[in-house]
């Protein structure tokens, strides 16, 4: 009997935990930064990190290069009901990823500028690059600046 009604609770408390969606992070991010010049400042939060797309028409001073990337993790677009990714890709649908690679990519890119104490960055390149079957990156290439 005691026996049984472990085996009951086992199995009841197995299948609630398999109820809960597992926990999937959003994908990988990551940036590099290179120095230019011996001066250092200090850090800033990436909340103050100013982002341009053409060089800004006030004086500013060039601290150093960022790369960045973004890659969203597909699993967690499976765990939203996007299982059948290859169907929507050879119908040419865009599948999990461009929107969210830019903002991993993005956050990266103001976090290592904070990092380094740059409060802009003027974007050089930004690309979406195809690293494998159904697996694709966001690429971001800009001049750390200070104003």
């Amino acid at each position: 009997m005691r026996v049984a009604k472990f085996l009951i609770i086992t199995m009841l408390s197995g299948a609630l935990c398999s109820c809960a969606r597992p926990t999937v992070p959003d994908g990988i991010s990551d940036a590099t930064h290179i120095l230019s010049g011996i001066e250092r400042y200090p850090q800033i939060g990436p909340e103050y990190v100013e982002v341009f797309l053409s060089e800004p028409n006030f004086q500013f001073k060039t601290i150093g290069i960022i790369n960045a990337r973004g890659m969203a993790n597909m699993e967690m677009y499976a765990l939203r009901g996007l299982a059948s990714l290859d169907v929507k890709s050879a119908l040419g649908l865009q599948v999990a990823g461009e929107k969210e690679d830019l903002t991993l990519a993005m956050r990266a890119l103001k976090k290592e500028a904070a990092s380094i104490g740059a409060n802009g960055v003027i974007i050089k390149s930004n690309e979406q690059i195809q690293i494998g079957y159904n697996a694709s990156e966001r690429r971001i290439s800009g001049v750390a600046i200070r104003y």
